[in-house]
């Protein structure tokens, strides 16, 4: 891949002139993903994502939440459709 140029407006200039480069800036590199730094935080992240809920699946915060979500769906689609439903909310 080639250096980036510049063209002047001035058409009596002798020619293309190249285009400033960030020095040691490889073309192919420069956008190649996340660092090492960023990989690290994501791992981090997700570690403790996924310790947040082992706790609170343990702690029965976890249970009362669905149960709770489950009852409000049942209770939206009762009021929705005008029908009892056939199960008892939890």
């Amino acid at each position: 891949m080639s250096a980036a140029t510049l063209v002047p407006a001035d058409s009596a200039a002798p020619g293309p002139i190249p285009a400033p480069v960030r020095p040691g800036a490889h073309p192919a590199l420069r956008e190649r993903g996340m660092a090492t730094i960023e990989y690290a935080m994501g791992v981090v992240v997700v570690l403790v994502i996924i310790g947040v809920v082992i706790a609170a699946i343990q702690t029965g915060t976890f249970q009362q939440l669905i149960e709770q979500l489950l009852g409000a769906i049942m209770g939206w689609v009762e009021q929705a459709f005008k029908i009892p439903l056939p199960f008892p909310k939890p």
